[in-house]
């Protein structure tokens, strides 16, 4: 007896679980394109407008890059840290220095926070790319040339990328780790909302109140100048006393512990001075 089975029955397809999907437009991406281009429009506005809004911290160190590459370097202009930007009063000197000349000079005060040697050696390589001042007056502190921390954010912000090449061939490994830093720089000169993001707080600041800061770099008071002239010099010369107490941790057996490296740094500046003919002087602060 041959047995013989013969089968039609078929499995039944499987229909994928809910409703079909509906391909309509893409609402949120293009929102999300028109929002991204509102604020890069909006940047690009107060960028072109010739200047930045000054502020403290890393913000003020794109509010010099900005004015350097807007106006070009300033006949007269100073570096240092925080003690440059607070113990000059350009608006003072530029008073006194005009009414003694008949020619017209700018000037401009690119010290800032923190800066120790390497951040001046920066600026000012990024400065003469765009110029050359008449006269720098480097202002020179104790903590300027101490410690052997880096602040390759702030440096990096100046470099272009022969700059970041040098510091590889020196130093591979730390070049390595600012590759971030420079892939951000190139697509800076692009895109302004990723260039200029620290300045988010300063043109909301602006938009709103329609009201710019006083800039150093303009030649103009400091923040601190303005909100505090007591605390900040303008109005009473510095103690001995505080002189002192600001350069005691500083010292061991009465001398500064001085870094190799941001005295180089200091002696490219006055190379960089030298080379092409600039006028330099230096005062302790």
């Amino acid at each position: 007896m041959n047995r013989s089975s013969t089968s039609s029955s078929e499995k039944p397809k499987n229909n994928p679980e809910g409703p079909p999907l509906r391909r309509g437009f893409p609402y949120a991406f293009v929102l999300s394109l028109v929002i991204i281009a509102s604020v890069e429009l909006v940047v690009r506005h107060y960028v072109n407008r010739g200047v930045l809004p000054y502020d403290t911290g890393q913000a003020e160190y794109h509010a010099i890059r900005n004015v350097i590459e807007r106006r070009g370097p300033a006949d007269v202009v100073f570096f240092g840290s925080s003690r440059g930007r607070e113990g000059i009063v350009v608006p003072l000197i530029e008073e006194i220095v005009q009414a003694q000349l008949t020619k017209e000079f700018t000037f401009g005060n690119y010290s800032c926070a923190g800066g120790r040697a390497s951040e001046v050696r920066a600026i000012m390589r990024h400065l003469l790319r765009w110029g050359k001042p008449n006269l720098v007056v480097y202002m020179v502190s104790p903590r300027q040339l101490c410690g052997t921390a880096q602040r390759d954010r702030q440096q990096a912000l100046f470099w272009d990328r022969a700059d970041w090449w040098n510091l590889y061939q020196m130093n591979t490994t730390r070049a390595r780790e600012l590759i971030p830093v420079m892939i951000r720089n190139e697509l800076g000169r692009f895109y302004y909302t990723l260039r200029y993001r620290d300045f988010a707080s300063s043109l909301i600041y602006v938009a709103r109140y329609q009201k710019w800061p006083s800039s150093p770099p303009l030649g103009q008071y400091s923040i601190w100048h303005v909100d505090s002239p007591y605390d900040s010099r303008t109005e009473r010369q510095v103690t001995i006393q505080e002189i002192e107490q600001y350069v005691a941790n500083l010292m061991e057996d009465g001398k500064y512990l001085l870094a190799t490296e941001k005295w180089q740094a200091m002696e490219d500046v006055i190379e960089m001075c030298r080379s092409r003919g600039t006028e330099l002087v230096l005062v302790e602060v």
